[in-house]
């Protein structure tokens, strides 16, 4: 009998040692998960990233000019929108000539200076066409082969602004999701592979996922490529062979440069 009553206390003695045991180690472990930050991997990979696309702003900034390989395209405008390949010459503040080497639209030029001409821009179209009328006269709103953009938003600088914009205007919402998802190579170039994702339910952002190329080197954007809340492709743009900082002079920004094709008739 009065071993009996030895045993039950002693067991009782244990179970509350046990469970006083285990408060401890629940209530340490739950403040520890408070107090740990919340996903600091993605956190991090968001700042980066981030930091990665201010990075394009600077870089822009001490640029006075460049020549480069741009590959265009906007597949939601219509079925026979297909790549554009255009040789740029491009100078600050915003001086630009384009020539479509391309099979679409080879032979087309333009040639467009802010601010001059009653800031219209000269084309020379292709084709037939362009070989009897050499050069014709157009607003700078003009827009052409149903794209949505006009001569005004060519070039790298324009699309680093663009890029930016939305970006920061998103982050101000908390709308952002930005990873980088570390560093890839683009046609020869060491680039860091950044997305960029916005809710798919507000309508203020067109693009819901861009694909962007920053090249690790000059921090300027090499490709980019915009898709819709479907998931499709919107439109992209590639730039190859840049060439920073080249002499490029003022008579190259001239329709009466006799490299190009304008004429008069």
């Amino acid at each position: 009998m009065g071993y009996g009553k030895k045993g039950k206390g002693w067991r009782f003695t244990f179970f509350v040692t046990v469970r006083f045991l285990v408060m401890i180690f629940v209530t340490d472990t739950l403040w520890a998960m408070n107090a740990r930050p919340v996903d600091p991997a993605g956190l991090a990979r968001q700042q980066d990233a981030l930091k990665i696309l201010l990075s394009m702003r600077e870089s822009y900034k001490s640029i006075d000019g460049y020549t480069a390989i741009l590959v265009k395209g906007e597949p939601k405008a219509g079925k026979n929108n297909k790549s554009q390949k255009i040789f740029v010459k491009f100078k600050k503040p915003f001086k630009v000539y384009m020539k479509w080497i391309g099979d679409k639209h080879a032979g087309r030029e333009v040639l467009y200076v802010q601010g001059e001409n009653n800031d219209h821009l000269f084309a020379k179209p292709d084709g037939f066409l362009g070989n009897i009328l050499r050069m014709v006269k157009l607003p700078s709103t003009h827009r052409s082969d149903g794209s949505r953009h006009t001569v005004r938003d060519v070039g790298i600088g324009k699309l680093v602004e663009s890029i930016l914009d939305i970006t920061l205007e998103a982050k101000k919402q908390n709308d952002l999701n930005l990873v980088c998802n570390g560093v890839v190579v683009r046609n020869g170039r060491k680039a860091y592979e950044i997305e960029r994702f916005l809710p798919q339910d507000k309508e203020r952002y067109e693009y819901k996922r861009v694909l962007l190329y920053v090249d690790t080197a000059t921090k300027l954007p090499l490709e980019a490529y915009a898709y819709d809340k479907n998931g499709k492709l919107s439109e992209y743009c590639v730039y190859r062979i840049i060439k920073l900082n080249p002499a490029l002079k003022d008579a190259e920004f001239k329709v009466d440069n006799r490299e190009y094709g304008f004429r008069y008739l």
